[in-house]
């Protein structure tokens, strides 16, 4: 059965919009069953409300409607009065919660005939809804739900965020070379992975368009870094089921992304990474690095952007 975490930390200087659409290993989250674009390359134009990315998309041929755009999501997460306003009817059920309890709430699952993104139209669209839980009802206001990666499983997909767009293609990355083009793991329950180097030490890194700050990393694992000092709380983090602290630090050393290298960065330390025991990356650090994602080869491609 489907899950979906939703997760929000707020801090004195940490605020993070964390979504994860998983999927168990019996049902995953598909791309669509179709993807037609009206020209070759197919740009976005986006805004951005509390340094969460917006773009708009009609469905099934209706709005455009305002939707936050986070990689951290797998699938399309609609507001549950928008799907109501929709007339979705629910193909079944999927439980939802934050990592400290998955089933914490029960939400519906539809499928969207049609979604339409500029001049890309997606057919066959896999979707959840609910009712917000009061945590992150605040960061969707003024919109209708999440739009996740799932959505462009079958195109390149290139985030730029200086820019604040997104760009559609067809075709594919070349092959990994370990310096602007990494492996990027899609499967299962993870949102995008990469590999980052952090102070020497390898970890993987789940890339969040939906976190501001830079690299956060498992609380446990703060002994293993050298600091410019000892972490120090910066505020409160909390999720649907739980709070805890956000802890903070600069790191004595670099951060590579590949080839890319961030000289002594702000680390954050978070609990709740402790348990699946990653780091994750957020547009502190992807403003500087526009990515190209091709999820069917499992490719990604950073360029830099502070040259």
């Amino acid at each position: 059965m489907n899950r979906l975490q939703l997760l929000v930390l707020v801090g004195l200087a940490y605020a993070q919009l964390f979504t994860t659409f998983a999927a168990d290993e019996s049902d995953s989250i598909r791309a669509p069953q179709k993807t037609e674009f009206q020209s070759t390359t197919i740009i976005v134009p986006a805004s951005t409300k509390a340094q969460l990315l917006v773009i708009e998309a009609k469905i099934n041929d209706r709005g455009p409607y305002r939707f936050i755009f986070d990689t951290g999501t797998s699938g399309i997460v609609l507001n549950a009065d928008f799907a109501s306003e929709l007339g979705l009817t629910s193909t079944g059920k999927s439980h939802i919660g934050d990592p400290s309890n998955p089933n914490a709430f029960e939400a519906d699952t539809h499928r969207i005939d049609k979604l339409s993104i500029e001049g890309a139209v997606f057919t066959g669209v896999e979707a959840i809804s609910l009712e917000p839980p009061p945590q992150i009802a605040q960061a969707l206001k003024g919109t209708r739900g999440i739009i996740g990666l799932s959505l462009f499983g079958d195109c390149l997909m290139t985030l730029d965020l200086r820019k604040k767009q997104m760009i559609l293609e067809r075709g594919e990355l070349p092959e990994i070379n370990g310096v602007d083009i990494l492996r990027l793991d899609v499967h299962g329950e993870k949102s995008p992975t990469v590999r980052l180097r952090v102070g020497g030490i390898d970890i993987d890194a789940h890339i969040d368009s939906g976190k501001p700050g830079g690299v956060a990393l498992p609380t446990n694992m703060q002994d293993r870094f050298k600091l410019k000092g000892k972490p120090v709380v910066v505020g409160r983090g909390r999720t649907a089921n739980s709070t805890f602290d956000v802890l903070a630090a600069t790191l004595d050393g670099n951060v590579e992304v590949g080839g890319h290298v961030i000289k002594e960065p702000n680390l954050s330390f978070v609990s709740l990474l402790d348990d699946p025991g990653v780091a994750n990356i957020g547009t502190g650090i992807l403003r500087d690095l526009r990515m190209t994602l091709d999820q069917k080869n499992g490719r990604i491609r950073f360029e830099d952007q502070r040259r």
